[in-house]
Formats: structure tokens, C-alpha cells, sequence
């Protein structure tokens, strides 16, 4: 029996190639707090969340006062378990970027006393998987120039962020003109209306659009059903889906075909495989996403899509968005195709670079 004897928590920034742009915010580094929970036998798991207030309402404060006052003093000498978050977490509403890290350090810990790759011990089996790159908003010109500089590292699919300013067909059709053989998926981030979305796609017809993200309001229930009467191309659920609960609304509703999974979103691997689940029910399929965050979040997403056995695609290219990825672990991030290795347990973490305590940064302590 595995118990938790003591954890530290760090503070990571690693700055970013260029600025990341969305029609929700403007970001130029991936903050994170890491977690490292020491178990028995010598045992140590690792996990991290990253700010996304704009998205989950968590800020780098928040996430390390709900992990340093709350969630990891109460499991302290308890044993672990895949649903051991669920029974000390139910006290603190939300936050679900805190309790994401602390459920992925309890997955690489368990793993690694399973002596399995964490995608092994989820169920999984190997497999690579298409990984896509963001281009930020810009110009049409701007973003066509990023894309062709992005197509020339092997990336077969882009990510293009988009605004709703009446624009948005000039950039598509910019970077489809300029990499005509690349896949495109859009994400307007919940900023087009209804008519603005049938106006652009009905604009774009040449342009090899795989899927739109989350066009509208996280709230509007209505808009992404008439849209999946209009067009062919598959709608994703991202911020409209946090919850198997949401899913199940999202998908019997018709308003999407498939759901984006984020661990930071869900608050962890074990509530994500019941969103998992709930999509699965309703006959929809998922795409494993991530935020801008750690490098170590990011392996465990893609330790999490090969466990989905309906999982289309994943979005974990924040690896490459980095000035460098300070992070050795059995997850590869190379031209285009996220790879994961058999040969060690757990996320297989050897190197962190360099981290900060928190207690030095925040001020916040001696840990347990």
C-alpha cells in the first residue's frame, strides 16, 4: 500500500518563442506550479497546472494556496488512489487547475508503483497521434507567413486562432492559399455569431477545415445545433464542456460532435475519463487539448488520449510554443506527431529544469 508521506511545490516560468494570441487574452510565458508528492517506497509523482483565468477562473495564486492550504495537506499519510482527489476535494468548489496537478502527481505516482507507462496503466495501447500547432491572431498576411514557417517543421495540422471581427475568412483563406496541404482547424474562441460563422465558412470553401472550436458563448445552446445543420464540417465543445454532465447536454443537445478534453478544464485524468465515458454514451468522440501550461501537464494529456479509444486528435503542442522545454519524460513533441515511449513508468519524468519553491516565491511556508 502506497501512502503519501510529504509534497513540495515549485514555481516554473519558462517564456514563450513569440506571444500566444487568442480572442480571450494575450500570454508571453507558461507560469505553472508544480507539484512533487513523495510517497513510501521511494515513490515520487509530478503534475502542474498553469493561470487560465479567462477559462477556469484559476489564477498562479490561487492554484498554489488551493494546493498548499487545502487539497495537499488533506492527503498527507492517506493511501493513494485514483479517486482519492474526489473524496478530499469535494470541499473546494471549482479550481480545477489545482486539483488537475495534484490528480496527475497521484496518477505518475501510481503508475510508477504499477511499474507501467501511465497511458499503459489507463489502458491504453501505443500509439502517435497528429499533433497540431496555434497560430496566433494576427493579419491575414502575419498569420499566412507563421503558418508557412510552422508547415516547414512537418506540422500536418494548425490550430488557427480567430476573432470575430470580420476578418476571419481573409486569414483562413490567407493560410490556406499559403499551405494548401496543411489540415486547419479553427477556434474562434466563443467570439462568432451565428450569422458571422455561416459567413465565413460559407467563404472558405477550399480551405481543408477539419474542425471548428467552440464558435460561440459557452452559454448559448441554441446556435451550435443550427450550425451543424448548415455545414459539414464537425463543431468541438471546449469551454462550454467541463463536466461528463456538460458533455452529455452538449452532445444530446446536437450541439457538437465532438468534445475537447483538458485535464486543467476537467480537474484531472479521473474526472476526464468520465467525460470520456458520458461522450462515448452519446456517440461523440474527443480531441485532447491542453492549455498554455508545463510541459509535465502536457505529457500527461497525451498519456491520457491513448487511454480514449474514440480519441480523433490532440491539440498538445505547447511543447513547441516554448523558448525551450526544460522537461525529459517518455513523451515526445517532434515535427508534427506526439509519441509516447514504453521503457519507463509513470509520465518517465528525468529532468525538470529549473524550479523555485514556493515558499520563496509566494511566501507561503515550510510544507508537510
Amino acid at each position: 500500500m502506497i501512502r503519501v508521506e510529504r509534497y513540495n511545490l515549485y514555481y516554473s516560468n519558462i517564456p514563450l518563442k513569440k506571444p500566444f494570441i487568442t480572442a480571450l487574452r494575450r500570454v508571453e510565458s507558461a507560469e505553472s506550479i508544480v507539484v512533487e508528492l513523495i510517497c513510501t517506497d521511494g515513490i515520487v509523482g509530478y503534475g502542474a497546472a498553469s493561470p487560465t483565468a479567462a477559462i477556469t477562473g484559476d489564477t498562479l495564486g490561487s492554484i498554489a494556496y488551493a494546493l498548499d492550504k487545502m487539497l495537499l495537506p488533506s492527503i498527507v499519510g492517506k493511501e493513494l488512489k485514483c479517486d482519492l482527489l474526489g473524496t478530499v476535494g469535494v470541499g473546494l468548489l471549482h479550481n480545477s487547475g489545482a486539483k488537475s496537478a495534484l490528480d496527475i502527481a497521484i496518477y505518475d505516482a501510481l503508475s510508477k508503483a504499477a511499474g507501467l507507462p501511465l497511458f499503459r496503466y489507463l489502458g491504453g495501447v501505443k500509439r502517435s497521434f497528429v499533433n497540431d500547432l496555434t497560430i496566433s491572431i494576427g493579419s491575414p498576411e502575419r498569420m499566412a507567413h507563421d503558418a508557412v514557417e510552422a508547415a516547414a517543421t512537418g506540422v500536418g495540422a494548425l490550430k488557427l486562432k480567430l476573432v470575430g471581427d470580420g476578418r476571419d475568412d481573409e486569414r483562413i483563406n490567407a493560410v490556406s492559399d499559403a499551405v494548401p496541404s496543411v489540415e486547419l482547424r479553427l477556434d474562434p474562441n466563443q467570439s462568432w455569431t451565428l450569422d458571422e460563422a455561416k459567413r465565413v465558412l460559407g467563404s472558405c470553401k477550399n480551405a481543408r477545415i477539419t474542425l471548428v472550436e467552440q464558435p460561440f458563448h459557452f452559454s448559448d445552446r441554441i446556435n451550435g445545433s443550427i450550425l451543424k445543420k448548415c455545414v459539414s464540417i464537425p463543431i468541438m465543445a471546449d469551454e462550454s464542456v467541463f463536466s461528463p454532465e456538460d458533455a452529455e447536454t452538449v452532445l444530446s443537445g446536437g450541439e457538437a460532435d465532438i468534445v475537447n478534453i483538458k485535464l486543467a478544464k476537467s480537474g484531472g485524468i479521473y474526472p476526464s475519463l468520465k467525460i470520456n465515458e458520458a461522450a462515448k454514451r452519446h456517440g461523440g468522440k474527443c480531441l485532447v487539448g491542453c492549455m498554455l501550461e508545463n510541459p509535465i501537464a502536457t505529457a500527461a494529456a497525451a498519456h491520457f488520449a491513448l487511454a480514449c479509444d474514440n480519441c480523433v486528435g490532440v491539440d498538445l503542442d505547447v511543447p513547441c510554443l516554448l523558448e525551450y522545454d526544460p522537461v525529459l519524460s517518455n513523451v515526445s513533441f517532434e515535427n508534427g506527431v506526439v509519441s509516447l515511449r514504453d521503457e519507463d513508468a509513470g509520465l518517465g519524468i528525468k529532468e525538470l529544469g529549473r524550479l523555485s519553491m514556493i515558499a520563496e516565491s509566494f511566501g507561503m511556508g515550510e510544507r508537510n
